[in-house]
Parts: structure tokens; C-alpha cells; sequence
């Protein structure tokens, strides 16, 4: 159905509307003596009325004879809202050449109108699936991840109180300790044995840890005391690879508040910024551990910056650490200034100096004769 319409610009009201509006709205004739600009008004849709305006104003300014597209809103007779499209043109223009007069067609686009906004709906839901889809399956491979974390951390801790106590056990079992040596190993076992269970313990409640809520059981605590434990825990598998731990500690610094099983922990898993070797040691030399270490995943340590330490200064020694893995050779004897530089240029390139304010270091094998 076509309506069609003649509209006067200067007085802003239909000159001519054609019948056909009538079963269009769902009204009589009867119903409505005049269609004058005040009664159509009140049939547009609020929300249309400013681009209804608009749309008169640019035919206003026309300067030639185009066909100017509307799509508006008007009420049913049933209370529902029909979207209309017009195609309206230039009719009359006065003496100056401005139009005064428009003439027009409008046909009745509700149905098409509908089916557009059912796809655009559509559309949308189906953008708003897949977001929703992949933001599932982004938290599923989180807590595949997470899971995968979490586990290799809880075979971690659970090897790292065990492995002591079974070594120990063993050396036991071989009688070849003194009563005094005994004494001290039965309370390292013990020690870890404790450990363990507390460990256990705090397992058992999955939804604390998840959340990040383990209780710490503040009290004073010995550093000395918490790095020789660490250092037992390793000690037996340091003592199979030949390597000898030395502890240069003191007991002139105060307790500090903490829980000593968690500072175990945290040292159990330490892993130092910068390792520096000497090349010439006995049984497994500097290249040999090197080796070793780069065999080690990532997070355990294998791609940690090396120091290669030797007494020979030539360009082959210089090469030949540089292709086993070491990132520096450095002839001995070594001032200890040059040293330090040579690891803060190391700790520099790895990580941002804003970001750690501390370098952890571990010496192998250091002295000045190989």
C-alpha cells in the first residue's frame, strides 16, 4: 500500500494526503475530519520528530531536484507503531528558486523492518556465544595451566622433605655412623617427617590454597637455623654429585618474625640470578656442570647466566666457555670489583634493575690456582 502526500514547507502541513492512509493507520475517515500538521503529529513517533524536521530542512536548502529518503514511525489504531518509508522530491519552488512545496510516496516497512532487527538481534546473540565460548575455554586452559602448576609444585614439596629422610635412612641402615652423627640425623628425619605432615595438612585443604588464604604461624625465627635445614635437604643429593656446600653464617643477627616452615619452602625452590664456576675442579669440572644446568628446564634453573672462572686467558679458553653455555670467561686471578660488575651486567640484561633490587649468586668451585 502507497500513501501519497503533498507537503507545504512554509506552513509545515499536508496540502494533499491520499486515502489510503486511512486503512493504513486503521481508522475512518469519519474519525478524522482533518489531517492537519497537529493530528499527524500525534501520530509520529516522539523519537522521530527532530529527523522528520531535519529531513525538511535539507529539501529547504536543495539545490536540485534529488529524491530524499525518511524511514519514521506512526500509531496504529491498535496502539502499535508502523515503520513508514518515503521517497519525497522538489515540487514547487518560489521566485528566489527555494522549494516550498514537496511531493511524496510512503509505503509500509514494518514487516521488513522486523525481519532486520531479528538478524541484528541475531547476530549479536551469536557474537555475544562465541565471546562467551572462547572466555570458557580461555578459564578451561587457565585452570588446565594452573592445574599443571599446581601439581608440579606438590611433587616438588612432597619430594623435598622425603628425599633427606630417605638418605638418611640408608646411611643408617649402613651402621657406619657414630652415636653423636646418629643423634643428629634421626632429629633431621624427624624434623622433615614434620614437615611433611604439616605439608599434608595444608594439601588437604584445597579451597584455601586456591584462594590464596594458607595461614603462616608467626614467631621468632633463626635465619641461620632455616638455611642450614634448607641446606640438609639438598645435602645428600649435592654429596652424590660431588659438590660440597660451605655455610658462612652468622649468629650475630636477631630473630625475625616468620613462619620457619614456609621460609623452608621458599628456600627449598631458590634458584640464584648468576652462576659462577670454576672451570678447573676436580671430578666434574666447570664445563661438565655447566653442561648439566643447561639441561635443566627453564624453571629449574637451565637457562640461568654462568661465569666461567679460569687461570687460562686465551682466546680458545675464552671460546671454548662460551660454546659449553657460560655467557662471561674470566681470567684469574680476579679482583673481586670486576667480578661484581661482570654479574650486574649479567643481572641487567636478564631482568630490569626497577624490578629486583637483590641478586642471588652461587659460587662453585672458586680459587686461583686452576
Amino acid at each position: 500500500m502507497v500513501v501519497d502526500e503533498l507537503f507545504d514547507l512554509n506552513e509545515r502541513r499536508n496540502v494533499y494526503i491520499s486515502p489510503q492512509i486511512f486503512p493504513m493507520l486503521g481508522v475512518l475517515p469519519a474519525d478524522v475530519q482533518v489531517l492537519d500538521s497537529q493530528v499527524l503529529a500525534e501520530l509520529f513517533h516522539p523519537d522521530d520528530l527532530e529527523r522528520i524536521e531535519q529531513h525538511h530542512d535539507r529539501i529547504r536548502v536543495a539545490q536540485e531536484d534529488d529524491i530524499f529518503t525518511l524511514e519514521y514511525r506512526m500509531k496504529h489504531s491498535s496502539g502499535k507503531w508502523l515503520w513508514l518509508s518515503s521517497r519525497d522530491t522538489i515540487f514547487v519552488r518560489d521566485a528566489q528558486g527555494k522549494p516550498t512545496q514537496i511531493l511524496g510516496s510512503a509505503i509500509d516497512i514494518t514487516v521488513a523492518k522486523h525481519l532486520e532487527e531479528g538478524r541484528k538481534q541475531a547476530e549479536a546473540e551469536g557474537k555475544q556465544f562465541l565471546a562467551r565460548e572462547q572466555a570458557a575455554r580461555e578459564q578451561a586452559e587457565q585452570a588446565n595451566r594452573i592445574k599443571d602448576e599446581f601439581l608440579a609444585v606438590l611433587s616438588h614439596e612432597l619430594r623435598s622433605p622425603l628425599n633427606p629422610v630417605l638418605g638418611w635412612t640408608r646411611l643408617l641402615q649402613n651402621g657406619k655412623l657414630d652415636a653423636a652423627r646418629q643423634a643428629e640425623v634421626l632429629k633431621t628425619i624427624e624434623r622433615n617427617a614434620k614437615l611433611q605432615t604439616q605439608l599434608i595438612e595444608d594439601l588437604l585443604d584445597i579451597s584455601r590454597i586456591m584462594q590464596g588464604k594458607l595461614s603462616l604461624t608467626a614467631a621468632p625465627v633463626s635465619l641461620a637455623f632455616v638455611i642450614t635445614v634448607a641446606v640438609e635437604t639438598v645435602q645428600l643429593a649435592a654429596e652424590a654429585k660431588h659438590i660440597q656446600i660451605l655455610l658462612d653464617l652468622t649468629t650475630a643477627i636477631p630473630p625475625v618474625i616468620g613462619d620457619a616452615a614456609r621460609l623452608q619452602q621458599v628456600l627449598d625452590q631458590f634458584i640464584p640470578d648468576v652462576l659462577v664456576s670454576n672451570v678447573g675442579m676436580a671430578e666434574m669440572n666447570g664445563y661438565m656442570l655447566i653442561q648439566q644446568i643447561r639441561s635443566c628446564p627453564p624453571d629449574k634453573g637451565g637457562q640461568i647466566p654462568a661465569i666461567a672462572l679460569s687461570a687460562y686467558a686465551s682466546n680458545f679458553d675464552q671460546q671454548q666457555a662460551l660454546r659449553v653455555g657460560f655467557q662471561r670467561h674470566l681470567a684469574k686471578p680476579i679482583e673481586p670489583d670486576e667480578l661484581i660488575l661482570a654479574v650486574a651486567m649479567l643481572t641487567q640484561r636478564n631482568t630490569n634493575a626497577s624490578d629486583k633490587a637483590t641478586t642471588n649468586l652461587f659460587v662453585e668451585g672458586l680459587d686461583n690456582d686452576r
